[in-house]
């Protein structure tokens, strides 16, 4: 989790998708501004039931074990 505002290390611009627990957005690194990625960002706040956490977690573990070349490392 990060614990410090986003918007110090990425420019955040438009949103490219929303969904239960948060949404997606378009971002660039402030000292590398070429690159464009994509930002997930969860609402702590819609994460309450077990059933909730377990699919945030089945999520995060797909991403860490996924390996596409249009897919950024988790």
């Amino acid at each position: 989790m990060i614990h410090e505002d986003i918007k110090e290390t990425y420019h955040v611009t438009r949103e490219v998708g929303t969904g239960n627990y948060g949404s997606v957005r378009i971002v660039a690194k402030r000292n590398f501004m070429d690159k464009r990625f994509a930002l997930k960002s969860i609402h702590r706040d819609r994460v309450s039931s077990d059933q909730d956490i377990k699919m945030v977690e089945k999520e995060l573990d797909i991403l860490m074990n996924i390996d596409h070349p249009n897919i950024i490392e988790f």
